[in-house]
């Protein structure tokens, strides 16, 4: 996450590519957490991150929460 804040700075940038890079080249998925801002978004989906994780993109739900939503149909997990 501490990678994820401050990613839009160059040298950041540089380091979480190198890790996404390396984490294909042996084969595995790259998930990233903290994912808050557009910005953020875009970078990760660029750099070819695989999967975003944060308030962006939902906030924390608790148990009943989410079984309300599984059985209404609604939310993306």
């Amino acid at each position: 996450r501490p990678f994820i804040q401050e990613i839009e700075q160059a040298a950041h940038a540089h380091f979480v590519r190198d890790i996404i890079s390396m984490a294909h080249h042996i084969n595995k998925r790259v998930v990233a957490e903290g994912v808050e801002t557009e910005a953020q978004r875009t970078l990760l989906s660029a750099l070819g991150c695989d999967l975003l994780q944060g308030y962006l993109l939902g906030r924390p739900l608790g148990l009943e929460e989410v079984l309300e939503q599984h059985e209404s149909g609604g939310g993306h997990a």
